[in-house]
């Protein structure tokens, strides 16, 4: 028998096993690392492993360097006496409100945690989640500071009573907010976050507790932000973007502001500011609740298709101030604007410009707006939309568009304009359309109007005005006014301001370009719909036992079908869980429920659906509730076999994600590192370790939210 030479096949095994190790030495290069830090655990004598951690989120910081790798905070209170620098690419997470990071730092603008880059653009390629950073009534300035850094992520903490902020978002590498950074900081997201008692009225800075500049793209969501516990005018604001930020998102957060304490005595703090901009474009605020006004400076719009668009938001109060409320304040000059489809409820000016000298207002579009209850509280309102100028009669105004709004003003405290345009120096394209006002002393109020061409007031209905429902021209008239089928009649109108059956306002609008229903657009913010199949009056959420209960009324339905019962982690991203059948036809209140047995952990948005027997359908609102149970997933058995190198794992998760699998034996050496797939329900894993010994092995489980284990024993 006559033997091959086997030495190329030698040689081509040997090349192909030198390049299998050397793939698998770069995997496990690439896997993350979680280190600890715990109440109980030792700076001088840990390791940061599980059995052996830290004690200070400081010397986790200073020792974690490497990118990829997590710190975990676990369950305790830790008080740090130094300032904890985070290098880029190292995560930060913990067990949520019981993981509490303190300081005994006093010093002005100094944060606990510190992301600070020298240069600008850095990749932080990071997260910071479910910690609670405590302020101790004040005593430290900043709970945290990302300067010249991208791609960082600060979600699921809780910030309480910090004296000046929560969160500084600089792209700059220094507190320089008159220059624009030379590389903006992209990919940063603020999220699920809490935030109270963190921002300080100060005349000079005017402290943010989420502090914005030099951001592009930065994403602002699902937070719950109140800053209303210092007193008369000393509570700062909540959000302030500034220093030339653009494409900056606002949307799905609560933002209460206390009320406006006016000009308190030997101060000057009394703005009413929920938000602040200075400098921005292409910015966006939408589906927020906030109590306050939002103020807007120096609007450009950049290479975007807006300077700020801002739709979609309830804002405002559920009973009238004593105070001049504001909705939204532009100033200096602003241009692209679009405010639409929000609702504003018991303030007293809606929209204000404050102008300076030679400002230029142009291409403002104030659309689709619901103005109700509007005033002050045993006073006089102010104007709806109103120009406050500097005096000296420069500003501009061209193409400058009012459509299709519903202005109620409370009789309580009516308003004395509507919309009133003082001081300009010239006003071009001026067009009030379609829109619906009641009980204001003056509509319309000029005291230039012979700086006015090219005026279009037409199809409005005008009721229970002043002045005849007539505008008010002192000192002139406008050149070039198109005055067409205005009416004053009344506008038959429900409850929710929309009109019934019958309403003259159905089909009497002008075409502008929006979007309606019938055969011409309706004058007011509501086009009406004659088979709608419900008037929902009410939708509440409560958690209970780990379910969330949800309870909805109508006052009325006609044809209704069925309701579909949608939920999201996100507010924007729904999935449907479930339906109710309707009654069909009801002129009384009736109560539906629904309990979603497996709500989300931590945040969940529910909406429903409204579907009538002809299948077209209307949205509820979009509610929020905390999850009576945060825990999203289980460890429900595991066993390590020491005979054939495995382990095996039940887990019980109540929705899709991924998470972290690890197997770490009992001197902190991870055996197994493996990011996994879960979807709702038992699943079981099944997975080939490292050589296990006799001894005590620790399953753990990680997410940005959650990280449960679970100690087992072989005796192999």
């Amino acid at each position: 028998m006559t033997m091959k030479n086997c030495t190329p096949l030698l040689r081509k095994t040997v090349t192909a096993l030198l390049h299998l190790t050397l793939l698998m030495c770069v995997a496990v290069k690439l896997q993350a690392n979680i280190y600890y830090i715990s109440p109980g655990g030792s700076d001088a004598a840990g390791s940061g492993t599980f059995d052996r951690p830290w004690r200070s989120l400081y010397k986790a910081t200073a020792t974690v360097t490497t990118p990829g790798d997590t710190i975990y905070v676990t369950s305790g209170t830790y008080t740090e006496t130094a300032q904890c620098m985070l290098v880029p690419g190292v995560n930060v997470m913990g067990a949520g409100t019981s993981s509490i990071i303190r300081s005994t730092l006093t010093a002005q603008f100094t944060e606990i945690l510190n992301l600070r880059s020298e240069i600008e653009g850095t990749n932080g390629n990071q997260f910071v989640s479910g910690l609670l950073f405590d302020g101790q009534s004040r005593t430290t300035s900043w709970a945290l500071a990302v300067y010249a850094r991208s791609n960082v992520s600060v979600h699921n903490c809780t910030f309480i009573n910090f004296d000046e902020s929560a969160a500084i978002f600089f792209g700059r590498i220094d507190f320089n907010t008159s220059l624009p950074p030379t590389q903006f900081a992209t990919g940063n997201s603020f999220y699920n976050n809490v935030v109270t008692n963190c921002a300080k009225a100060d005349w000079l800075y005017g402290r943010g507790a989420l502090s914005i500049a030099g951001q592009r793209g930065m994403l602002v969501y699902n937070n719950t932000l109140t800053q209303n516990t210092r007193g008369a005018g000393q509570d700062g604001y909540l959000i302030k973007v500034i220093n030339f930020s653009e494409g900056v998102k606002i949307y799905n957060n609560t933002i209460t502001k206390s009320p406006y304490p006016y000009a308190v005595p030997g101060s000057n703090n009394f703005w009413d500011f929920a938000v602040e901009m200075f400098d921005v474009s292409g910015c966006e605020i939408y589906n927020n609740t906030i109590q306050g006004s939002i103020d807007a400076n120096k609007l450009t719009k950049g290479n975007y298709d807006y300077s700020l668009y801002v739709h979609n938001n309830t804002i405002g109060f559920n009973s009238l101030s004593p105070n001049p409320e504001h909705g939204i304040l532009l100033e200096f000059w602003a241009q692209d604007v679009i405010i639409d489809s929000n609702t504003f409820k018991y303030v007293a000016t809606v929209v204000e410009f404050d102008t300076r000298n030679a400002s230029a207002v142009k291409n403002i579009r104030i659309s689709r707006n619901l103005m109700h209850n509007l005033g002050v509280a045993g006073g006089t309102g102010m104007g709806v939309v109103a120009m406050i100028t500097d005096g000296n009669f420069n500003y501009t105004i061209n193409d400058f568009y009012i459509w299709n709004n519903t202005i109620h003003s409370d009789p309580a405290g009516p308003n004395y304009y509507g919309f009133s345009f003082s001081n300009a120096g010239s006003i071009k394209n001026l067009r009030i359309e379609n829109n619906v006002a009641q009980n204001i002393n003056n509509i319309i109020v000029s005291n230039t109007p012979y700086n006015i061409d090219s005026f279009y007031h037409r199809n409005n209905n005008w009721y229970n005005n002043g002045n005849g429902n007539n505008p008010l021209w002192v000192n002139g008239t406008p050149t070039n006014v198109f005055t067409t089928n205005n009416t004053n009649l009344n506008p038959g109108l429900d409850a929710a301001f929309k009109p019934l059956a019958g309403s003259p306002l159905i089909d009497a609008g002008l075409q502008t370009g929006l979007a309606y229903a019938g055969t011409a657009p309706d004058k007011g913010f509501a086009e009406y719909q004659a088979l709608l199949p419900v008037v929902l009056t009410e939708l509440t959420v409560s958690g209970k036992d780990g379910s969330n209960y949800l309870q909805w009324k109508t006052a009325s339905e006609i044809n209704s079908n069925y309701f579909v019962i949608q939920k999201s982690s996100n507010g924007k991203d729904f999935e449907s869980i479930g339906t109710v059948a309707a009654a069909g036809n009801s002129s009384t209140l009736k109560t539906y429920s629904f309990t979603d047995y497996t709500p989300f952990s931590y945040i969940n948005y529910y909406r429903i659906i409204i579907v009538d027997k002809d299948n077209s359908k209307e949205f509820s609102n979009i509610v929020q509730v905390k999850s009576a149970n945060d825990k999203a997933l289980d460890i429900v058995a595991a066993q390590v076999n020491g005979n054939n190198h495995t382990f095996n794992v039940t887990v019980a998760s109540k929705q899709d994600q991924l998470v972290l699998l690890s197997v770490v034996d009992n001197e902190g050496r991870a055996l197994f590192n493996e990011r996994v797939k879960l979807t709702p329900g038992t699943n079981f894993y099944n997975r080939n370790i490292q050589h296990t010994a006799r001894g005590i092995y620790h399953v753990r489980l990680q997410t940005a939210k959650e990280s449960i284990a679970k100690s087992v024993f072989t005796n192999n």
